[in-house]
């Protein structure tokens, strides 16, 4: 697995990507917040780019916080075909909410 890992008062995320075969998996660990939204689009386009036409799958569940600027990147990211997996439920309603609106 290759990582970025950048650090700052407000927290970290941490960004994996692992490609096998069919499919790019993009783990997320902390906060998807503040400058690490930028981070994680710089990801996804990356990760797009590794998928080469297969499936990204974005794996949430040690995300444990994301701000409305977050929330609406992972939707367009949905939108776009990334599949999001796992999770908080607060997490998943926050997602739920978002897509509503």
């Amino acid at each position: 697995m290759s990582g970025i890992v950048r650090a700052l008062a407000i927290g970290v995320l941490r960004i994996k990507m692992q490609k096998t075969s069919g499919t790019v998996l993009v783990k997320l660990e902390g906060s998807v917040r503040g400058p690490w939204v930028e981070e994680l689009r710089v990801a996804w386009l990356t990760s797009t780019k590794m998928a080469d036409g297969e499936p990204v799958s974005v794996d949430l569940d040690e995300v444990s916080f994301i701000d409305g600027r977050g929330r609406d990147l992972l939707l367009r990211m949905r939108r776009a075909g990334v599949a999001l997996s796992g999770g908080s439920s607060f997490l998943r309603q926050v997602l739920e909410d978002g897509d509503t609106n």
